[in-house]
């Protein structure tokens, strides 16, 4: 939220600027332009992305990407049949894109870019310390809870957006069945 002309006013460091239009804020530095002069003040760096980041980045889908629905329909053309963004325990903070709760396997679909993929992610050239921080706890994130499941018994799966849907799919599938077939003969 951006401080009114009157807070800043109250931290005043004695430097006046006059400017007649108003901009937004630049370089840590938060400017209230108004017909009159006006404090420049220094601001801490930013905590967070800007208002228009964090407008985007709840915009972006969490389930049912483009590679999601690609191999989902290739399961489901195989007659295989599978639960899809659903929690396997209660006690994690996690979602499992497509999965079988019954033979305990969970698959993940990782975009490159927030999971940060070794061929394709570029780093942000902007608020570069905050993207830095963010997705570095997205990939520590990913291997906790990989660890997490394996240690509860599910097998879990992870392959990237740009991989071939038809590769993730036979993958997959032969896992499936494998432990599927553990899951018969164990009953």
């Amino acid at each position: 939220m951006t401080p009114s002309f009157d807070e800043l006013a109250r931290q005043f460091d004695g430097s006046l600027h006059t400017r007649k239009h108003a901009s937004k804020t630049t370089e840590g530095k938060t400017v209230i332009h108004r017909s009159r002069e006006y404090p420049i003040v220094e601001t801490s760096p930013p905590t967070s992305p800007s208002s228009e980041v964090r407008r985007r980045m709840r915009r972006q889908k969490t389930s049912g990407t483009r590679c999601e629905i690609a191999v989902r329909k290739i399961l489901h053309r195989r007659g295989v049949r599978f639960r899809v963004d659903f929690q396997p325990n209660p006690a994690l903070r996690t979602r499992v894109d497509i999965g079988w709760k019954n033979i305990r396997l969970a698959v993940f679909i990782d975009g490159c870019f927030w999971h940060k993929c070794p061929d394709h992610f570029v780093a942000p050239k902007t608020n570069t310390e905050w993207w830095e921080a963010k997705l570095n706890a997205n990939t520590e994130r990913d291997a906790r809870i990989t660890h997490q499941l394996a240690e509860q018994g599910w097998e879990v799966l992870r392959f990237w957006e740009h991989e071939d849907p038809r590769h993730i799919a036979s993958e997959i599938t032969r896992l499936r069945d494998e432990r599927s077939g553990e899951a018969i003969t164990s009953r």
